[in-house]
């Protein structure tokens, strides 16, 4: 399941890539479990919501580190909420449909929220760690 939630989450940002080229990528391949990486992120994301509660910072990238166990794969991409949010504007209701389908499994994030990614400070948006399919997810604002 998750391998299709990754699935249209890529074809998602894929579209956006090729609507606007503002986007950071990398893939690892044959990588053993970073757990110091996803730790570290963490560590930091916390550091990043803390600091926006007291200056009122306003988040600028959207932020995603996946590890797939079973591939061996890292994966990061990062990519300008206001590129998002113009870039939805655009998905045809039918799109949000069926990647909600998939994700709502996961999340309780709603296509409709992304729309209000503007009015949230840096700070995790979502955790997903699935040891039956050995992966792990992590989505951030900063």
């Amino acid at each position: 399941m998750i391998k299709r939630m990754l699935f249209w989450l890529f074809v998602f940002v894929i579209f956006v890539f090729f609507m606007t080229g503002c986007m950071n990528l990398s893939i690892q391949r044959n990588v053993d479990y970073p757990e110091s990486l996803f730790k570290q992120k963490l560590k930091r994301i916390e550091s990043l919501r803390v600091r926006s509660q007291r200056e009122m910072d306003q988040a600028s990238r959207l932020n995603f580190l996946v590890y797939d166990g079973d591939d061996r794969e890292l994966i990061s991409f990062s990519v300008l909420t206001d590129i998002v949010l113009s870039s939805l504007d655009g998905i045809d209701c039918r799109d949000h449909a069926k990647v909600s389908k998939y994700s709502e499994e996961y999340l309780t994030l709603k296509w409709k929220h992304l729309k209000n990614l503007d009015r949230l400070g840096p700070g995790l948006i979502a955790e997903i760690e699935d040891l039956k399919e050995n992966s792990h997810i992590l989505i951030w604002l900063d």
